[in-house]
C-alpha cells in the first residue's frame, strides 16, 4: 500500500465506518461570569432554528445576540437580502460547498418591523427563488386577520401562514401587528431557507434504502459521521422515513451511552504507568507532540495515550481544522432528532464494542494508524515518502471529503461505492485491519438488520451505520440481496 492509500484508508475508516466519539484531550476554558451574564440565548423553541441559520450564514454575526429584543426594518431587510443570495447559490450549485456572498450587514433603521412585515419580506424570498410557484389563489385555512388585508400583503402573509412558515395560536390567530423580535426573525428565516430547498428538490437525498421481504420494513442508511453543514437540510423523504420508524438504531448511541463514553476513557490510555513514547519510534513520537503542542495540549495529557486513540484524536482535530465535526454528523442528527420524541435508540454495536475492537490492534498496528495518520495530517507529500506523484495527502483528503459529501448529498450510491471500493483495495494488504475494521463489522451489521427484519410485532426500524460498511461484496447491502431481500433506494 503506497503513502496516499494509506492516509486516504485510515482516515475514511473514521468519516465511514465508526461512530466512536473522541473525547476532548484537554478542558476549555470555563467562560466567566460577566462573559455568562453579557451572552443570550434563544427561547427552547428557537434555539434549533437559529442555531442552523447561524451554520448556514444566513444573518450577520451581529444578528446572533439579544435575541428577545425587537427587530428592526434596517434588519429585517438585511436578512432577506442574505437569504435570497445564499438561496440563490444553493440552487445554482447545491453541493459545491460555496453558499455565495457573506451575509449582508445589519442596516441601522430604528423603525421597528412586525411579525406581518417578515411575512412580506421572506415571501418575497420565496418568490425571487422559486419562480414556478403559483400564487395563492383562495384561502386555504381560515386567518381572522386576512380580512383586514388586500393584494400582495394578503397573499404573502396567507402562503407563508399556510406552509407552516408563519405559525399562529390554536385560535388561528397570527399576532401580525406583533413587534418581531430577533430570535423570531431568525426562526422565520431558516424555515423559509428549509421550505425553498425541499420545493426546488435541492434537499439532501442521502443514501437510505427501504428494505422490505421480512415480517417488518427496515429502512438503512448510510451515515457519514463526521460532515459539515452542506448536508443539510435533509429530504423529506428521509424525515419522512425516519418518522414513520418505531425504533432508531445506529452504531454506538454517541450522545447517551455515559457508561461507553467513560469505559472509552479508561482504555484510551495506558493504565499500567507505560507512555506512548514506549510504543513507537522516536520520530513518532516527536512529530505527534509537536502537533499537540501546536493545538494547545501539554504532554501531561498525550503522553499517556494509546496508540490507537492518539491517531483517532489526531484526524479529529484535522477534520476540526476543515470545519468538520461530529456534531455535525449524520449520527448525532438523528440521534438528537429521537431524544426530542423520546423514540427508543438501539445499539449495533455500542462504544464500548469499538473500543475493544481498535484496544485489540496488534502494537505493529497501532503504531502505524497513528505514523501514517500523522503524515496525513502534516500533508507531506508522496514525494517525500518515495512515491512519484505530487499530491498532498491532506489535499487528497480534502477532495476525498468534498467528493463523499457531493455523491451522499445527491444520493449517487454509484460513485459513492466506487470511492469504497478503492479504499477497500488500498487496504487489500492489512489483512487484519480489513478483516476486523470492515469484515466482521460488515458481517455483524447485515445479521442486525435481519434481525429488525424478522421481528413479528409490526415495528419498524430505521438503521443508521457508516456508509462504508454498505458497499463492497460484503458490504451489507450485499448480504441483504444474497439472502433475498428487496431493497429500493429512496430518490424522489
Amino acid at each position: 500500500m503506497n503513502f496516499l492509500q494509506k492516509t486516504r484508508a485510515s482516515w475514511l475508516a473514521l468519516v465511514l465506518t465508526l461512530a466512536l466519539p473522541v473525547l476532548p484531550a484537554h478542558a476549555e476554558t470555563a467562560p466567566s461570569a460577566e462573559a455568562e451574564a453579557a451572552a443570550s440565548s434563544p427561547s427552547a423553541w428557537a434555539m434549533e432554528d437559529v442555531a442552523y441559520t447561524k451554520l448556514h450564514q444566513l444573518a450577520a454575526e451581529p444578528f446572533f445576540a439579544d435575541y428577545q429584543a425587537p427587530a428592526t426594518v434596517g434588519e429585517l431587510n438585511a436578512v432577506g437580502a442574505a437569504l435570497e443570495q445564499k438561496l440563490t447559490a444553493r440552487l445554482q450549485s447545491v453541493t459545491d460547498g460555496v453558499y455565495g456572498k457573506e451575509p449582508a450587514a445589519v442596516e441601522a433603521s430604528g423603525i421597528a418591523a412586525t411579525r406581518q412585515d417578515a411575512a412580506v419580506v421572506l415571501y418575497a424570498a420565496i418568490r425571487d427563488s422559486l419562480p414556478q410557484i403559483k400564487p395563492v389563489t383562495g384561502k386555504t385555512a381560515v386567518y381572522p386577520e386576512l380580512d383586514a388585508l388586500t393584494g400582495d400583503t394578503a397573499e404573502a402573509v396567507q402562503y407563508v401562514a399556510d406552509h407552516g412558515i408563519l405559525k399562529g395560536k390554536q385560535d388561528g390567530s397570527l399576532n401580525l401587528a406583533d413587534p418581531l423580535t430577533r430570535e423570531q426573525l431568525l426562526s422565520l428565516t431558516y424555515r423559509t431557507y428549509e421550505f425553498v430547498v425541499q420545493e426546488s428538490n435541492t434537499a439532501s437525498k442521502g443514501l437510505v434504502w427501504k428494505v422490505t421481504g421480512g415480517k417488518s420494513p427496515v429502512y438503512v442508511l448510510g451515515s457519514i459521521h463526521i460532515g459539515d453543514i452542506s448536508i443539510y437540510p435533509l429530504d423529506n423523504l428521509i424525515k419522512d422515513a425516519y418518522e414513520g420508524s418505531s425504533y432508531l438504531a445506529v452504531e454506538a448511541d454517541v450522545t447517551q451511552d455515559a457508561e461507553g463514553i467513560k469505559y472509552m476513557g479508561e482504555k484510551a490510555v495506558f493504565s499500567d504507568g507505560s507512555t506512548l513514547d514506549k510504543h513507537v519510534s522516536a520520530e513518532t513520537y516527536k512529530l505527534f507532540a509537536e502537533t499537540m503542542e501546536k493545538a494547545g495540549i501539554g504532554e501531561d495529557v498525550y503522553k499517556t495515550l494509546k496508540p490507537w486513540y492518539a491517531a483517532l484524536l489526531l484526524q479529529n482535530l484535522s477534520l476540526s481544522e476543515a470545519s468538520y465535526s461530529a456534531n455535525l454528523g449524520l449520527d448525532v442528527y438523528f440521534l438528537s432528532e429521537a431524544a426530542k420524541i423520546q423514540k427508543p435508540v438501539l445499539q449495533v454495536e455500542g462504544i464500548k464494542f469499538q473500543v475493544d475492537m481498535f484496544d485489540s490492534f496488534n502494537p505493529k498496528l497501532q503504531e502505524e494508524f497513528l505514523s501514517e495518520t500523522l503524515k496525513a495530517s502534516q500533508g507531506q507529500t508522496a514525494e517525500a515518502a518515495g512515491q512519484n506523484s505530487g499530491e498532498s495527502a491532506a489535499n487528497a483528503q480534502a477532495q476525498m471529503m468534498q467528493s463523499l459529501l457531493h455523491h451522499w448529498s445527491t444520493g449517487n450510491a454509484e460513485e459513492f461505492g466506487k470511492l469504497i471500493a478503492r479504499s477497500n483495495e488500498a487496504e487489500a494488504s492489512e489483512s487484519e485491519f480489513n478483516r476486523i475494521f470492515w469484515d466482521e463489522r460488515n458481517k455483524n451489521m447485515f445479521h442486525a438488520v435481519e434481525k429488525y427484519l424478522g421481528d413479528g410485532a409490526g415495528h419498524s426500524y430505521f438503521v443508521v451505520v457508516g456508509a462504508g460498511h454498505l458497499f463492497g461484496d460484503t458490504g451489507v447491502l450485499k448480504e441483504l440481496e444474497k439472502a433475498g431481500y428487496t431493497m429500493e433506494q429512496l430518490l424522489d
